[in-house]
């Protein structure tokens, strides 16, 4: 049973819920309450991140920098990746955080897709295929793509703008609606998904997500406080969800409400 959603075992926004002590995972004491709050999105974020083969990779495309795409990047610098890492989303209000976090380049591609076809063959080196029926492909493209958005159009261009035996990682949750799948075998892509938190094997170790997450919080290898945007009390509940709703409105990252009887 996953908590937090499930209505069996109470849910994350309550101040209380039933969990097996095996599901429990303590915080080290030195971290503070904002940080303890982002361990599980970063999970998250830190197994996505553990999904790809980064032994070659020189160039990492993060579509999408919300929580989870934020994530992969400060993830990407603090597992050592020393390669280029661009980031991509509509809200321009995200670019410093992604700096801030190891992104060598925030993009905000025009509408059309020709032009961000373009743009990305020119930053990556590649070139535009035009085929029939009006469809465009790209010659070259990314390393590695990680896809924080699950959408029918980024899975598209993501499995589009990454070169040839080159890697997708799904990691944001969507229909995907219908899909063009011809560069899986065309560029004979390897496509992964990742979901959640597990057992992960990083660094010659085998090591729970959450636990390595931790470690590199009190490393200082992950300064996702920031990423915390707004807080709220629960009788505010119904501003904190209007806000976590309408992100680009309010620049808003991650919401949460506040149970702690001071606020800090």
């Amino acid at each position: 049973t996953s908590l937090g959603y499930c209505a069996a075992v109470g849910g994350s926004f309550s101040e209380y819920f039933l969990a097996h002590k095996s599901q429990l995972v303590p915080v080290p004491p030195p971290l503070s309450d904002r940080q303890a709050i982002l361990t599980d999105p970063m999970a998250c974020s830190v197994h996505a991140m553990l999904r790809a083969d980064l032994s070659e990779a020189k160039h990492v495309l993060v579509y999408g920098a919300g929580m989870l795409g934020l994530g992969v990047i400060a993830s990407l610098r603090a597992a050592g990746y020393t390669g280029a890492i661009h980031a991509l989303d509509r809200a321009g209000y995200l670019q410093p955080l992604t700096e801030s976090l190891g992104a060598d380049l925030f993009l905000s591609l025009p509408a059309s897709r020709a032009e961000r076809f373009e743009q990305i063959a020119a930053l990556t080196g590649g070139y535009v295929r035009r085929a029939r029926f009006g469809n465009v492909m790209l010659s070259g493209g990314y390393d590695v793509i990680f896809d924080c958005v699950g959408s029918q159009s980024s899975i598209n261009e993501c499995l589009k703008w990454t070169r040839s035996a080159g890697q997708v990682i799904l990691v944001g949750t969507g229909h995907g609606g219908r899909l063009d799948i011809t560069p899986v075998w065309f560029s004979e892509l390897t496509v992964r998904g990742a979901y959640g938190r597990q057992i992960e094997r990083f660094d010659g170790r085998q090591i729970g997500t959450y636990n390595l997450v931790h470690e590199w919080m009190l490393a200082g290898k992950l300064p996702v406080e920031k990423l915390l945007t707004h807080t709220y009390r629960l009788a505010d509940y119904r501003k904190a969800f209007e806000v976590a709703m309408n992100k680009g409105l309010h620049q808003a990252v991650k919401v949460a409400l506040d149970f702690r009887t001071a606020q800090v």
